[in-house]
């Protein structure tokens, strides 16, 4: 990843030092983690039961499903200024201000990002320091990072690494990620962050976990997995139209070829919907436990229609029931952030490139099971 960021002269100056801090940044956090593991033994021997992973194509409601279920004070999530600052800040011996100061920087560098000409991308996923984010943070921290295929215009070789991890290989990044997740719940508890109730039930979400669902099965045999689905046309227009604006944090928009971003991003569809339905059709196998068992299907129109009794269905479906407590607390999430909220954010694939007829073809299989 570093040989191919270095080799890629169309990067702007701004991108260039975005990537350096970024690999800074995830290397300092990897080995402050790990070095408060083998401080605290303790944290290895926290067991994370019967976690849940939202686990989708990017723009499927994902987003909208974690935040609902976040604000049950029941579940953890990871929230952002958690991934981004998960260390404790030194400038500050008490934990309270400690805590307080993570948040700042991570607000901060959320309201640079959008003032840097990025208020557009407020649409398509708002990043608010005390709101849950995506487990892709931890995963950059073993360099296992799915944005990278799609960002960087010349990351083939990279791509063909990611795309070709041996088991073993993805195991140890698994190990890794649970070990994060390890410490975090130690930090949770040892700091009553989110008012922590023992025990409590983790939801995470990420489309990294797609490309290695039987690793995440291994590591946490007990998981529950959930499935949300939407037409692939639209979730392939509005990943584009995404990516082409944080394409912009590292290129120049006339050095961004839109055809072959384009390109990527079908490529990593089509990839993670055959392992997707690979898994599903081997889980029984795989795990001893029946595919109902181990997955829960939400289709976005459906969130998007009635968010609310979906959760109340999900709920349902893995054992938990809602309280009147969260049933308050997603309401008012809903009425405070309605859809569109920062605006539509529009898109047709044909813009890039790409045929609506042809695209289609290549996901019959996923629409015939999962949205006939």
């Amino acid at each position: 990843m570093v040989k191919l960021w270095k080799k890629d002269r169309n990067l702007h100056k701004k991108g260039r030092e975005y990537c350096h801090k970024e690999i800074e940044s995830n290397l300092n956090n990897m080995i402050g983690i790990y070095q408060q593991i083998r401080d605290y033994p303790a944290i290895s021997e926290i067991e994370i039961k019967h976690p849940v992973f939202i686990v989708s194509w990017l723009r499927t409601g994902s987003t909208l499903l974690h935040n609902l279920v976040a604000v049950d004070p029941r579940n953890h999530t990871p929230y952002l200024w958690e991934l981004l600052y998960p260390l404790p800040h030194t400038c500050s011996a008490d934990i309270k201000e400690d805590i307080k100061d993570r948040k700042l920087l991570a607000h901060k560098e959320m309201e640079e990002f959008y003032n840097s000409g990025f208020e557009d991308f407020r649409c398509i996923h708002e990043l608010r320091s005390e709101y849950p984010d995506e487990c892709c943070h931890i995963f950059e921290r073993c360099f296992a990072s799915r944005h990278t295929p799609i960002m960087g215009q010349y990351m083939q070789e990279y791509t063909d690494w990611f795309m070709n991890l041996s088991s073993e290989q993805i195991d140890n990044i698994y190990s890794l990620y649970k070990s994060e997740l390890q410490y975090i719940t130690f930090c949770k508890r040892k700091y009553n962050v989110g008012n922590h109730i023992a025990p409590k039930q983790w939801f995470l979400k990420d489309e990294t976990h797609m490309y290695f669902l039987e690793n995440l099965l291994k590591t946490f045999p007990d998981a529950i997995i959930i499935n949300l689905h939407r037409d692939p046309i639209q979730v392939l227009g509005s990943t584009i139209s995404g990516f082409y604006i944080i394409m912009k944090v590292y290129y120049r928009i006339e050095d961004i070829d839109g055809k072959e971003l384009a390109r990527r991003c079908l490529e990593q569809m089509l990839v993670c919907k055959q392992r997707l339905l690979y898994l599903r059709s081997r889980v029984k196998e795989l795990t001893g436990r029946d595919e109902s068992e181990v997955f829960v299907d939400i289709k976005f129109d459906e969130l998007c229609r009635n968010p609310k009794k979906t959760v109340m269905d999900l709920y349902d479906k893995i054992g938990k029931s809602c309280t009147d407590t969260h049933l308050l607390e997603m309401i008012t999430y809903l009425l405070e952030n309605p859809r569109y909220k920062h605006g539509k954010n529009l898109y047709n694939i044909t813009d890039f490139g790409l045929q609506v007829a042809e695209v289609r073809s290549q996901f019959l299989d996923y629409i015939d099971k999962f949205l006939s």
